[in-house]
């Protein structure tokens, strides 16, 4: 769990679940700048590897959204 400080006060949310607002807001764009309702997008890290921990937060976050992630 994390503790985020919002409108309303100090709020616990599980890290998944704010990878997943975090998402959201980029699938938003992908899908405003392509033109495309894809369910899957693809995930890359510039300069930086991900571990097997990184990676399975992301999948799980977008399990919540319904949407796929791949690794480049």
């Amino acid at each position: 769990m994390v503790t985020v400080q919002s409108t309303e006060g100090k709020v616990k949310a599980s890290l998944q679940f704010l990878l997943a607002m975090i998402l959201k807001d980029a699938i938003k764009i992908a899908r405003k700048g392509t033109g495309e309702n894809s369910g899957n997008f693809e995930i890359k890290f510039v300069d930086f590897k991900p571990n097997e921990t990184l990676k399975k937060n992301f999948i799980e976050a977008a399990k919540l959204l319904k949407v796929g992630i791949v690794f480049d």
